[in-house]
């Protein structure tokens, strides 16, 4: 009989344990299945925009409608802002797939130029701009521009800043910031025209897919 107990309390878990991880799964967050029980794309308010613009309310945020809302956001930097369609697609449901429901993109602007101009980003890089953002829009997901941070200068610069020179030999502690206007654009007003012309060349871009200039979408 002693036996027999033994060996039950020794079994005992390992039922226990087999029965409560019946349907687990390793997570994986880049090998998503849509529909999993850890899919959130459900929980977001889609489309992204439809409650208007973004206010305060004290501490706290809410639509232009009174709809109240919170973000749990991410950082998508550097050229993955242009990704093209097939790619910026699997970047939308991945994110979704998480529950992440506001993207902010940063620093990304710098190499989406001809290289010449500093303030115009090329046709082909609005195209696979203007449909990533449909693509968050129309899965529920928010975006906001952090594009101006580190404003790299070109040569089309050089006739309207005083000191154009040194400041496309600039080298940094943080080579990323190389060439560019980092710290000193907090005074000098010729290198704040830059960002100015490149924010309002930016908001009054219309993208064909939402029909929407960027100054008006929510």
């Amino acid at each position: 009989l002693i036996r027999i107990v033994i060996l039950l309390l020794c079994i005992q878990p390992f039922c226990l344990y087999s029965q409560e991880t019946q349907g687990w799964f390793p997570f994986s967050p880049s090998e998503f299945k849509p529909g999993n029980s850890i899919d959130m794309s459900g929980w977001l308010d889609k489309p992204a925009g439809k409650h208007g613009f973004l206010q305060y309310k004290g501490k706290d945020f809410h639509f232009e409608n009174g709809t109240p809302v919170k973000f749990w956001g991410v950082n998508i930097a550097s050229y993955k802002p242009f990704s093209p369609p097939e790619e910026s697609a699997k970047w939308t449901k991945f994110l979704a797939h998480h529950g992440i429901n506001a993207v902010r993109f940063h620093k990304f602007t710098w190499d989406a130029t001809d290289g010449i101009h500093s303030t115009r980003i090329t046709e082909e890089n609005w195209k696979n701009f203007d449909r990533f953002c449909h693509n968050l829009r129309e899965a529920g997901i928010y975006y906001s521009w952090s594009h101006i941070y580190g404003h790299r200068v070109r040569p089309a610069d050089s006739s309207r800043l005083l000191a154009y020179p040194e400041i496309a030999n600039t080298r940094f502690p943080w080579s990323h910031l190389n060439q560019t206007t980092a710290s000193i654009v907090n005074f000098a007003e010729d290198l704040q025209e830059l960002n100015i012309e490149l924010t309002v060349n930016m908001l009054n871009h219309v993208n064909p897919i939402t029909g929407l200039k960027y100054a008006d979408d929510p």
